[in-house]
């Protein structure tokens, strides 16, 4: 269940998605910037929610997002460049991305411990990286009957003011 979380600073806020998932020591926190005109970089508000959580920065493993399906394994520490979601069996793997329209997907498979982060934004969504994430933790012998997947927050097709979208039929630019 989404619960909003404003402990933050300032104007930030946080929504914690934590209790949708079986494993009580995972956490699963989408941090908003809530004043559109406060002009904040992504490595301010990331250190903003690290610090309000008590998360170790070393801990953190970062994908550098290109709106693709590409997603890759991580452990701590790791920066992983062109990429769009992020697995990990590691418990002390703190999983980042950042989003704004886009879709972010939690997913956990409480049997093996396997986690992820995903950017799924509609050219990652057309281009498959739902899939690719399926089909990462199907390598490391997760049943996906298994996995417990939340989606968070992101925008929706009326609020969306861009020309319309292609369909995934259509190729993707």
């Amino acid at each position: 269940m989404l619960k909003p979380d404003n402990s933050g600073a300032g104007s930030d806020q946080w929504f914690d998605f934590s209790d949708s998932f079986s494993d009580a020591g995972l956490q699963a926190i989408l941090s908003q910037k809530a004043d559109a005109h406060q002009h904040l970089d992504v490595a301010e508000l990331r250190s903003r929610l690290i610090k309000t959580r008590g998360i170790d920065p070393a801990q953190l493993a970062i994908p550098h997002q290109v709106h693709s399906s590409h997603v890759e394994i991580t452990r701590a520490g790791q920066i992983h460049p062109a990429t769009d979601g992020l697995f990990t069996q590691d418990s002390t793997t703190a999983l980042t991305l950042q989003v704004a329209d886009c879709g972010p997907v939690y997913f956990n498979h409480p049997n093996s411990g396997w986690r992820g982060l995903v950017h799924a934004g509609w050219r990652g969504a057309a281009s498959g990286i739902m899939a690719a994430s399926i089909e990462l933790l199907k390598q490391q012998d997760c049943q996906p009957v298994d996995l417990e997947v939340v989606i968070g927050i992101c925008i929706d097709a009326a609020s969306d003011d861009r020309p319309s979208i292609r369909s995934p039929s259509e190729q993707i630019a």
